[in-house]
């Protein structure tokens, strides 16, 4: 009986086959008529035509070379996890605008940072002045575009040389013999720039300041530290950030000597630290990114961008900005016998 009930279904599945067949072939067939039946305008595009839209589409967009994801680097300058936050705002906002995927990198320092890419682990990152030049010649990062802190602002920053009343200084040749601090050996306004505006002025030689125009030189390490330095009478003078002078009158309003304090002259204009790319990333990829970051402004009502604006000192938005905007920053370093390619 088994065998019997097999048999009984295979002619039962093959009637149904057949049934089957004959309904597509019909289907089939009405197809065919139809599409013979139907205009040219209506007929399929062809495979071949399809591929060649598709192609001219990729070319006309210009974005067929774009790197899917991009990695900003950020130095550490607080906790990861607080900047990441922080920068949250600006990689939504383009990650959106440019369509990439963006990852975050910390590295330990700007030299890290500069390392990583010149090997093309780091796309994107900001540098100091120094610190970008050195980038430029080791990993071939350009400059993009550059913050303003306020709207009224210009794209670059000052040294200021300050001093007590009662000292008696009043001019760049009046510093020989004095004790001056420094902030930081790395410091664009804390040491570097303003080395080399008293080398200029004076006509010394890098071994002459070093050595023999000052009484004592000291390293404060900070900006803050230089200014209280002063303030307290522990030097005659310093070099600091312009903006951190007018911070620091209004922080010490209640100090007995603050009305003694005075700024006695200023360095040459220094750059703000550029928000760059890695050289060798397509040019219509730095274009989009150069323009998003300018634009970054025009969307100062979100609250989020807003934020980042305010709490990355770029109240005034971004501009562009290129590398002659950096050649004071070369001839600084070749004054002051910095090789940045090393």
């Amino acid at each position: 009986m088994k065998m019997i009930k097999v048999e009984i279904e295979k002619v039962s599945i093959f009637k149904k086959n057949v049934l089957l067949f004959g309904f597509i072939s019909m289907f089939l067939l009405t197809l065919g008529f139809m599409t013979g039946c139907s205009s040219p305008q209506e007929a399929s595009t062809p495979e071949s035509e399809m591929l060649t839209s598709n192609e001219s589409l990729n070319e006309d967009d210009g974005r067929s070379d774009w790197p899917s994801n991009i990695t900003l680097a950020l130095l550490p300058t607080e906790d990861m996890e607080v900047l990441g936050r922080r920068y949250e705002p600006l990689t939504n906002y383009l990650e959106e605008r440019l369509g990439v995927e963006i990852t975050l990198h910390f590295p330990q320092d700007y030299t890290a940072t500069v390392e990583a890419m010149r090997g093309g682990h780091v796309d994107i990152s900001t540098f100091g002045p120094f610190a970008f030049v050195m980038a430029h010649e080791r990993a071939g990062a350009e400059p993009l575009a550059t913050r303003l802190q306020n709207p009224s602002d210009l794209p670059y920053y000052e040294a200021y040389f300050i001093t007590r009343k009662d000292t008696g200084i009043e001019k760049v040749s009046d510093l020989k013999g004095v004790d001056f601090a420094f902030a930081d050996p790395a410091s664009a306004s804390g040491h570097l720039f303003p080395k080399s505006h008293i080398m200029s002025q004076m006509g010394l030689a890098l071994e002459e300041i070093d050595n023999d125009f000052f009484r004592n030189i000291v390293f404060s390490g900070s900006h803050e530290a230089s200014f209280l330095s002063v303030l307290n009478g522990d030097v005659d003078a310093a070099s600091i950030y312009d903006r951190a002078w007018y911070r620091f009158m209004e922080r010490n309003q209640d100090h007995p000597n603050i009305n003694d304090m005075v700024v006695f002259e200023k360095s040459e204009p220094i750059p703000n630290s550029p928000f760059t790319a890695r050289g060798d990333l397509p040019e219509s990829f730095k274009l989009a990114l150069r323009e998003a970051m300018i634009d970054l402004i025009s969307h100062a009502d979100d609250p989020q961008i807003a934020a980042f604006l305010e709490e990355n000192s770029a109240l005034g938005g971004y501009v562009e900005t290129d590398m002659a905007s950096y050649q004071i920053v070369i001839d600084t370093a070749n004054r002051l016998e910095i090789d940045p390619g090393n």
